[in-house]
């Protein structure tokens, strides 16, 4: 998503292959201080343990397609699993297609924001094909003012089905978001209220764990 950088950022310019090769230096032998800025280049110790691509709602424009066969590369050489960004939950099957052309090993794949869709049957769709889904709306519903919590609704469809393919967070980057800021509801949120409201759903403490603990160590690990 072009619309995260300046115009005349870095990312904008390089194309395939000096691509690849930057991402695989971040990943095996360390992460750049200086984010590629120049002139200078000086790897620090803490490699990338996790890529992240991202497409625009809808369809993936042209130079996205080309950032996701990039990381595709990227993850056939070196094993690092994969993070994207649906655009309000969408393009996913566009996402997963392309994956499925470049080889890539779709148990170390990540949607992100998928319950920003709230479409059982879409999840089921894009789930089938081996993908991790990541939902991360379960308190934007409650500030919403809604009665309903469509992430409650679709873990308790979905996760007896595919138990081992759903994965929570919060995208909360905002201070607003922050109890430390006199925000709200806090990072807590997820364990502290939402497991709750898990339980109380019908949800076992066994899917809480796999959620919580057992789906993100798998889908997070590298493997070529």
């Amino acid at each position: 998503m072009s619309r995260c950088y300046v115009p005349g950022h870095w990312s904008r310019f390089y194309e395939g292959e000096e691509l690849v090769s930057l991402f695989v230096a971040e990943i095996e032998e360390g992460m750049d201080e200086y984010d590629y800025s120049g002139p200078v280049l000086r790897r620090s110790e803490s490699r990338a343990g996790i890529m992240k691509v991202a497409s625009s709602r809808d369809r993936l424009t042209s130079r996205e397609r080309e950032l996701f066969r990039v990381a595709a590369e990227v993850q056939k050489r070196t094993g690092c699993p994969i993070m994207t960004h649906l655009d309000e939950g969408t393009a996913g099957e566009e996402q997963i297609f392309l994956f499925q052309q470049e080889g890539v090993r779709l148990d170390r794949v990540m949607l992100c924001h998928a319950d920003r869709k709230p479409d059982v049957g879409y999840h089921r769709a894009l789930l089938s094909a081996g993908v991790t889904l990541e939902y991360d709306s379960a308190f934007r519903w409650e500030k919403q003012g809604r009665k309903d919590n469509p992430t409650l609704e679709l873990l308790g469809l979905l996760l007896p089905e595919y138990p081992g393919q759903l994965v929570l967070g919060m995208d909360a980057a905002r201070p607003a978001y922050w109890s430390s800021y006199g925000g709200g509801p806090g990072l807590e949120y997820l364990w502290k209220v939402f497991r709750e409201k898990m339980l109380e759903q019908g949800l076992t403490g066994k899917q809480v764990q796999a959620l919580f603990v057992e789906n993100p160590a798998r889908v997070l690990t590298f493997v070529r």
